[in-house]
């Protein structure tokens, strides 16, 4: 049993987070165990960040985002290949379309934003999540990549007309939170 305050290990990460892998990777579609292979490998590069440097600000979004992304490579290729691709990507639901008309939204209204607000926003969107590296990448210091990221997200806020507290995912509706 881990001592109270101390924050999960690598692998306590990857065990609470590979049942909602498997579910995703099956409704993505194919025979179950290509599903459970691709939830495995999303789950293996999961543990392999996080053990390698842990600087991961959401291991869910990024766990989420490899298996998306290990998910199309794999359909991709086996579409070039001419293999028989075991089912159709999902069907486009009227939740996955507005969550496409809101991202158009978001991605419209940041390259409204002023130029070192929208460099910022977009490499934190590209994976980019610790002050220090966005800091080395701008050559700026950590302390002013705080202050931008406050104020473009209060920009961004602005141009998406949200509340102080509301967040951009609150454009997807209840069904996505």
């Amino acid at each position: 049993m881990r001592p109270a305050g101390l924050p999960p290990s690598p692998d306590e990460i990857v065990a609470r987070l590979a049942p909602e892998f498997r579910a995703v990777a099956r409704h993505l579609g194919g025979p179950r165990e290509q599903a459970d292979d691709l939830a495995q490998d999303a789950a293996l590069r999961l543990l392999a960040r996080l053990r390698s440097d842990g600087r991961i600000s959401d291991p869910r979004r990024y766990g989420f985002s490899v298996l998306r992304n290990l998910w199309r490579d794999r359909y991709r290729r086996a579409a070039r290949q001419g293999e028989p691709l075991e089912e159709e990507p999902p069907a486009e639901t009227p939740h996955a379309a507005s969550a496409g008309l809101a991202c158009r939204d978001v991605r419209a209204a940041i390259a409204r934003l002023a130029p070192h607000h929208r460099a910022l926003l977009t490499m934190i969107a590209q994976g980019t999540d610790n002050y220090r590296d966005l800091a080395r990448a701008q050559g700026i210091a950590p302390g002013t990549v705080m202050s931008r990221l406050s104020r473009a997200r209060r920009a961004l806020r602005a141009e998406l007309a949200l509340g102080e507290d509301d967040t951009v995912m609150s454009l997807l509706g209840d069904e996505w939170s």
